[in-house]
């Protein structure tokens, strides 16, 4: 069984990595901000991660990663280092990216609005956890199982 939630979790980060191309091109030298790398909320725990393996797909892929996590980043440096990006807040990381992506359903991404998407290249979003779902954004954006909205 466990074989199988792996192969599962690789196939998303497969489909979000080519939902990022399907919407901005090629991945190379764009900055895509992951929002979230611990495993799940209110905690610095990054074990079993599938933030981890999207990361380390995008920075294969020629990507500039800034990340975001109110708990994890120390722990994510510890694996990355220096090459990604590390932003202390969600607008540092939203800030001239191409894309966004959201990982962990951290309370404050629930917070994301017009304002906070403003300074975003291309105003796209894969919301992983559909926290946004509901929301009424004027951006691209991509719920996981819920199709596409806008």
């Amino acid at each position: 069984m466990l074989s199988a939630v792996e192969k599962t979790n690789k196939q998303q980060i497969s489909n979000i990595t080519e939902l990022i191309k399907q919407n901005i091109g090629k991945i190379k030298g764009k900055k895509i901000a992951v929002l979230g790398v611990a495993f799940k909320p209110n905690t610095d725990d990054i074990r079993d991660s599938m933030s981890i393996e999207l990361i380390h797909r995008l920075i294969k892929s020629g990507a500039v990663v800034k990340i975001h996590d109110p708990k994890a980043l120390d722990n994510t440096r510890k694996i990355f280092h220096n090459n990604i990006k590390y932003a202390n807040t969600m607008a540092d990381a939203l800030n001239n990216s191409q894309c966004a992506v959201i990982m962990t359903k951290w309370k404050e991404y629930e917070r994301i609005t017009n304002k906070t998407t403003k300074y975003m290249n291309k105003k796209f979003i894969i919301d992983t956890r559909r926290i946004l779902s509901n929301k009424n954004l004027d951006i691209k954006y991509h719920g996981i199982g819920l199709g596409q909205k806008k």
